[in-house]
């Protein structure tokens, strides 16, 4: 919160009066520190959320076998080679896959939950600092 402090007091001194527009200044709130971090949780659960809600992949399983037969002298007779291929697709979630959703999208409703309260903070400073420089001008 320091940083929106210092950013104001620099374009307040820099910038002529007409400058000092709060929805200007409001409109970079997504820079501070807080409010940038509390975006990125959110775009990681939401990536997180997206990524328990797909499906399993297909699983391929390759089995060779060979079987070979032959008498008691050594002399073989016969030789089988088999393979078995086998080929598993999910047919919908598992348990412990829909616990998985439904905690990320709970990880998406606290992220975005965390998003608003840093951004109602980062204004609600922004606002006093703004009411404060102002005040100076006059």
């Amino acid at each position: 919160m320091r940083r929106i402090a210092l950013a104001v007091l620099v374009l307040a001194v820099a910038l002529p009066s007409w400058s000092l527009d709060f929805e200007a200044l409001a409109g970079r709130l997504q820079f501070v520190a807080e409010v940038r971090q509390a975006t990125l949780t959110l775009e990681k659960a939401r990536l997180d959320a997206e990524g328990a809600s797909l499906s399993t992949d297909p699983r391929v399983s390759v089995s060779p076998t060979v079987k070979t037969t032959g008498t008691e002298d050594g002399e073989y007779l016969k030789t089988e080679l088999e393979a078995t291929i086998g080929i598993v697709v999910g047919a919908g979630q598992t348990d412990v896959e829909r616990e998985r959703l439904l905690a990320a999208r709970n990880a998406v409703l606290q992220a975005e939950t965390s998003l608003a309260a840093a951004l109602d903070a980062a204004y609600a400073q922004l606002h006093r600092y703004y009411q404060d420089l102002w005040l100076l001008q006059e």
